[in-house]
């Protein structure tokens, strides 16, 4: 794997070491704060394949409803 180095302020430090939880590396915190992006092609892709409804929308709560029935939703 390949290794980068980083130049940040004191700030930014401070701010990044207060989120690190004792069994990280500073790689692993930055990943889970900035979660991958969203891929709307490979989503798309999903649903086209997974399709088992004629209305797109419930096609789009097909893909997003697990399927033991609970909401994948969260609340915010």
């Amino acid at each position: 794997m390949a290794v980068k180095s980083l130049r940040i302020d004191q700030d930014a430090y401070d701010r990044l070491k207060s989120e690190k939880h004792e069994d990280e590396s500073f790689s692993d915190v930055v990943k889970r704060l900035l979660p991958k992006p969203f891929d709307l092609k490979a989503w798309l892709k999903m649903i086209d394949t997974n399709h088992r409804a004629d209305e797109p929308a419930e096609c789009v709560e097909c893909v997003v409803t697990p399927p033991h029935g609970k909401s994948a939703r969260r609340r915010v």
